[in-house]
């Protein structure tokens, strides 16, 4: 279970680097994304709208996760809420989906959203429906490089489809092979192979706040009469998973991407915001972290402790090769305050966790903040 920090308004916050949102409607949705996160901390909104930011393993930029429940309106509302807080890079819907096009696009498969219809914009005369469609596109720079994802394949031999296709967004849990509803999107919307629920409104709040935005949906059912069924078989869990995995794939492509283009444009010859705000934060983590050890008591605790500051350790570890580096030329004064800095961090972060029986070493903790602070270029 990924530790949790509770964040309070008035805690002074250190610099956050880039953030992706990602939102989900349902738990299960939420919980395949959340098995992908660590060192999560809690946000909540004015509203009481509560967010977790994470940080994803190879991903040098958080993760702003909710659960907004099913339909657009409540998609919408929490991702203007998301965007206004937090500013991110990108908007991403992930969760499941049922298939249109279930001679194609099978049960587990993932469809990445190329265009999202919004299929309740209608006129209903007598007894016709006369379709006034209204549409969003996916983020033409986020559907690129799920394409580059695709193709890679990164996940290894998981065998599911991935899909690059419109989805119909309405208000409905569509359950049958033959209903009005079904020929209707058969009739207005052939391209669609899946239906959903929130993905116009997540789309319509994005295109509002000139945010990248994209869909990304696994196939739990077929749409045809036998959801119950395909839900009692566990394709929601199965669903839900594929398409967690596939936009961790692609947020790692994203970060890649961009922080490389913003290192290079920018940063030359300094640490790039982005990894000197992950140590900032990770090392903070830590001494509270190791802060909390003095409240407990027994080896158990211990034992626990170190297991998971082991972990932390490590990437630590990581994020200070990372800013050793992308360092540039300094003064030389500042050079050997920035190398003493590094030294010291290296040495002492698992020394810490070697001895964290002995308070005076754990009392080491509270320099390393002061250490990290040392790496910022004048």
């Amino acid at each position: 279970m990924p530790e949790v920090i509770m964040r309070t308004r008035g805690e002074v916050r250190f610099s956050m680097p880039e953030q992706i949102i990602v939102l989900t409607a349902l738990e299960v949705e939420y919980n395949a994304v959340y098995q992908h996160l660590t060192e999560l901390e809690t946000d909540e909104h004015e509203s009481g709208t509560t967010f977790e930011i994470g940080t994803m393993h190879g991903c040098p930029w958080q993760v702003v996760i909710a659960e907004l429940g099913p339909g657009n309106l409540g998609a919408a509302v929490v991702t203007t809420q998301a965007i206004q807080r937090f500013s991110p890079r990108a908007v991403l819907m992930v969760g499941i989906a049922g298939s249109l096009a279930p001679d194609k696009v099978k049960q587990g498969d993932v469809v990445i959203g190329t265009k999202t219809y919004w299929y309740h914009s209608a006129k209903h005369e007598g007894e016709r429906v006369l379709a006034r469609p209204d549409s969003w596109p996916g983020s033409h720079r986020l559907l690129q490089r799920a394409k580059v994802v695709t193709r890679r394949r990164p996940w290894g031999q998981a065998r599911f489809g991935v899909h690059t296709k419109p989805i119909a967004s309405g208000e409905v849990v569509l359950n049958s092979a033959e209903s009005p509803l079904k020929n209707q999107l058969r009739f207005h919307y052939n391209d669609a192979v899946a239906i959903e629920m929130e993905s116009a409104g997540l789309s319509n709040a994005a295109h509002v706040s000139k945010i990248d935005a994209l869909t990304i949906r696994g196939i739990s059912d077929l749409a045809d009469g036998f959801k119950h069924d395909a839900d009692a078989d566990g394709w929601q869990q199965t669903a839900a998973d594929n398409a967690a995995t596939v936009a961790r794939w692609l947020i790692r492509l994203i970060s890649d991407i961009d922080t490389t283009v913003t290192s290079i444009s920018d940063y030359i010859g300094r640490p790039t915001p982005e990894s000197l705000a992950r140590l900032q934060r990770r090392v903070a983590f830590f001494v509270t972290s190791v802060g909390e050890i003095s409240t407990r008591t027994g080896t158990i605790s211990l034992s626990m402790a170190a297991t998971r500051l082991g972990e932390l350790r490590d990437r630590i570890l990581e994020d200070l090769t990372d800013v050793e580096n992308h360092l540039g030329p300094v003064e030389p004064e500042q050079d050997v305050i920035r190398r003493a800095a590094l030294f010291s961090l290296r040495q002492d972060v698992p020394a810490i966790v070697a001895g964290l029986a002995d308070a005076t070493i754990r009392a080491k903790a509270y320099t390393l903040n002061d250490r990290v602070s040392r790496l910022h270029s004048p």
